[in-house]
C-alpha cells in the first residue's frame, strides 16, 4: 500500500510540475479597455483534422472550450466571459476571444501490448475589440500518452492549450506576444 501512496503522490507532483512549466511568449501586457469578452467556442475545420482519429481531434475542440469555460472567468475577472449560451451585443466595450485548431495530429508507436500516442495540435488565438485586431498568436502544443488501448479516444488531457491561452490574460490585462501585431 505504501509504495502505491509513492506512485500516486511522484505523479501528482510531475503533473503540478508539468501545469507550471508554461511560459509566456516575449511580449508585454496591454491594457483591455473592455465590460466583457466574447467566446462561442474553438472552431474546428475538416481540413485540420487527422482522418485517422477525428474523435480525438473533436474532442480536443470540446475539452479546450469547456476547460476555457470554466477556467477564464478567474483569468479575466472583474471582466464578464460571455459564452454562445449568453452571448452578449458585440458593442465597442466587449471584445471577442476566437481560438481556432489549425492542425490535429496524432503518431502512434507500438511496443509490446503499450502504445504510445503524440498528438501535435496548433491553433490560433484572436482577439479582436471594436474591429480591431488586438491579438492574434499561433501556438503548437504537444501531449504524449502511454496507455495500453489500441485507441487514444478521451485519454488526452490537453492542458498545454488551455494553460497557454489562460497566460494571455490578467483581469483587464492582455499579454501582447512580440510576435503579434502591434498597438
Amino acid at each position: 500500500m505504501s509504495y502505491f501512496r509513492c506512485f500516486l503522490l511522484c505523479n501528482c507532483l510531475l503533473f503540478l510540475l508539468s501545469a507550471c512549466g508554461y511560459q509566456r511568449p516575449d511580449g508585454k501586457w496591454i491594457p483591455l479597455d473592455a465590460s466583457g469578452i466574447n467566446f462561442s467556442g474553438v472552431e474546428l475545420g475538416n481540413e485540420a483534422i487527422d482522418p485517422n482519429y477525428k474523435a480525438t481531434c473533436e474532442e480536443a475542440r470540446d475539452e479546450i472550450k469547456s476547460q476555457l469555460i470554466n477556467q477564464l472567468p478567474a483569468k479575466i475577472a472583474p471582466l464578464v466571459l460571455n459564452t454562445t449560451e449568453n452571448l452578449v451585443d458585440k458593442s465597442a466595450t466587449v471584445a471577442s476571444l476566437r481560438l481556432r485548431i489549425t492542425h490535429c495530429e496524432i503518431e502512434v508507436d507500438q511496443i509490446g501490448g503499450s502504445f504510445t500516442y503524440y498528438l501535435t495540435l496548433s491553433l490560433k488565438v484572436d482577439v479582436t475589440q471594436n474591429n480591431e485586431n488586438l491579438l492574434s498568436y499561433i501556438m503548437d502544443t504537444y501531449e504524449q500518452l502511454l496507455i495500453n488501448n489500441p485507441g487514444p479516444e478521451f485519454e488526452f488531457v490537453f492542458t498545454e492549450p488551455v494553460e497557454r491561452t489562460l497566460m494571455l490574460f490578467n483581469g483587464k490585462q492582455l499579454w501582447l506576444p512580440d510576435s503579434s501585431p502591434s498597438r
